[in-house]
C-alpha cells in the first residue's frame, strides 16, 4: 500500500478511537457527531474522511474489557456485529432483549456476568427503541447491576482476606452509617439533591443494594423490627414470613 494511503488509513483509525472515547467518556451516542468532534479535536481537514460506523464501534469493543448491548426487541444488524468484534478482539459479550428479560432478572445476571468475566472497563451499548422511557429503564438496569456487583465484592473481598465481615446492622443508625461508608461523595451529594418522587427510583437501584447487603432478603430481623417501629407501622409482616419479596 502507498504512503499517502497508508497515512489516510492511520488518521481514520485515529479518528475513530477518538471517537470512540468521545462516546465513552462524554454520553455521546450518535456515531456522526461523535466521529466530527474526534476529526475537530485531532485537526484533521474538512475534506478528511471519516471513519466507518462499525470502525468506531469496534473501536468501542476494544477498548473495554468487554462489551454489554442492551435492546428492546429488533437490532437492525448491530447484535451481530457487536458479537463479531468481540470475538476477533478476545473481548467479552453479553447481550440482553429488555422486552425478553425482566429488569431486575437483567440486572442480576449483568452484575453475575460482570464478577465472572472480571470486567473492570465496561463498554455499554443500546439499540431497539426510541420510547421516552427508554433511557430511564436502561439507567435503572445499570445502575442496580452496579450497586449489585458492588455486593459481591464486598463479600468476596471479605472471604479473599480472611477478614470478618462487619456483621448486618442492626438498627436504623447502624444502616445508614454503613452505607454512608460504602457511598461515593458524588453518589451522596446525587441523592441529596433528589426530589422524593425521584428518590422512589431507587427501589430497584441503590434499594437492590440495601436488600442484598443489609440481609433483608435472608431476614434481618432486628433491622426490620427497627423499620416497623420508625414506620409506625408494627404489625407490618415480617419478610422471613413470606416465600418471595412482593417485587418478584
Amino acid at each position: 500500500m502507498p504512503r499517502h494511503l497508508r497515512r489516510l488509513k492511520q488518521i481514520r483509525m485515529e479518528i475513530a478511537a477518538e471517537a470512540a472515547r468521545i462516546m465513552a467518556t462524554e454520553a455521546q451516542s450518535n456515531y456522526r457527531i461523535a466521529k466530527l468532534k474526534a476529526a475537530h479535536r485531532l485537526g484533521a481537514g474538512a475534506d478528511t474522511e471519516l471513519p466507518s460506523n462499525l470502525d468506531c464501534m469496534e473501536k468501542c469493543v476494544t477498548s473495554a474489557d468487554g462489551t454489554l448491548l442492551l435492546t428492546r426487541g429488533e437490532t437492525d444488524g448491530e447484535l451481530k456485529a457487536f458479537q463479531d468484534f468481540a470475538q476477533k478482539n478476545g473481548r467479552h459479550f453479553l447481550h440482553i432483549d429488555l422486552e425478553r428479560v425482566p429488569a431486575f432478572k437483567a440486572s442480576t445476571v449483568i452484575a453475575d456476568w460482570l464478577m465472572h468475566k472480571k470486567v473492570d472497563v465496561l463498554n455499554v451499548a443500546g439499540s431497539g427503541s426510541d420510547a421516552p422511557d427508554a433511557y430511564e429503564k436502561i439507567y435503572h438496569v445499570i445502575t442496580s447491576a452496579y450497586w449489585l456487583t458492588q455486593a459481591k465484592l464486598d463479600e468476596t473481598s471479605a472471604q479473599g482476606s480472611g477478614r470478618t465481615s462487619p456483621g448486618l446492622p442492626r438498627s436504623i443508625s447502624e444502616a445508614v452509617s454503613r452505607l454512608l461508608t460504602d457511598m461515593s461523595l458524588k453518589d451522596r451529594a446525587t441523592m441529596a439533591n433528589m426530589t422524593e418522587d425521584e428518590l422512589t427510583n431507587l427501589n430497584f437501584t441503590l434499594g437492590s443494594y440495601i436488600r442484598n447487603a443489609f440481609g433483608i432478603w435472608s431476614g434481618n430481623e432486628k433491622l426490620l423490627e427497627a423499620c416497623r417501629t420508625a414506620s409506625g407501622d408494627p404489625t407490618a409482616p415480617s419478610w422471613s414470613n413470606r416465600r418471595t419479596p412482593p417485587w418478584r
